[in-house]
């Protein structure tokens, strides 16, 4: 839920009846959450912590990479009525694929379709498939139990998994933590509304929590 889906949630409910009491409590408790939320990757913030030149990298070129590219504008009128947090997701799965132009790529039938376009463009000559197993880069809903298993157990070096929505329930947490602990997961971070997973075995295991 971002900032302007909340308030306009809670303007309708203004509207049902509920006092400004309860307004006043829901908005305290939804400011420190997300002030919690974001203590938990302050400590990596632009990078700081990070000693791994291959995180580091990341971090800085293309999880916090701030330029204007041209395809955004083309894409903010393609998809005029995506949330603000879908639309950083999508625009952060476009510098993702930019940057690893992997040779094919994935995406959950149960995730919005503008991530496929948007890694599509970051990398052209990425290949769309129907199987996850065949991905190079894989995008994933929690849900997808089956479809994570087959694909952390056939992942080799080059490949890179992205888990959405790994707070949602109690269920998806236990899964990324369990995730977090298989044998063949190195890097991982920690977006809070999504998870990125990289299984280079000559990197060494460490999970890096970031804000998003």
């Amino acid at each position: 839920l971002t900032d302007r889906e909340f308030f306009l949630s809670c303007k309708k409910s203004l509207r049902n009846g509920y006092s400004s009491v309860f307004f006043d409590y829901i908005c305290i408790m939804f400011v420190f959450l997300r002030f919690k939320r974001w203590l938990r990757g302050v400590g990596h913030l632009r990078g700081f912590g990070v000693q791994s030149p291959f995180a580091y990298s990341l971090l800085r070129d293309v999880f916090r990479e701030k330029a204007p590219y041209y395809k955004y504008v083309e894409f903010d009128k393609t998809f005029p009525n995506l949330s603000h947090q879908y639309r950083k997701q999508a625009r952060l799965l476009f510098r993702l694929a930019n940057e690893l132009q992997a040779a094919t790529f994935y995406v959950d039938t149960h995730l919005d379709n503008s991530f496929s376009a948007f890694i599509h463009s970051g990398a052209l000559r990425s290949i769309p498939v129907d199987n996850p197993t065949e991905a190079t880069l894989c995008v994933l809903s929690m849900d997808s139990d089956s479809y994570l298993e087959e694909f952390v157990e056939k992942a080799n070096d080059s490949d890179v998994l992205v888990l959405c929505d790994i707070y949602s329930n109690g269920r998806q947490k236990e899964a990324w933590k369990r995730l977090l602990s298989s044998e063949k997961v190195t890097v991982t971070f920690d977006f809070y509304s999504f998870g990125i997973v990289f299984f280079q075995s000559s990197l060494h295991r460490v999970n890096y929590i970031l804000n998003f």
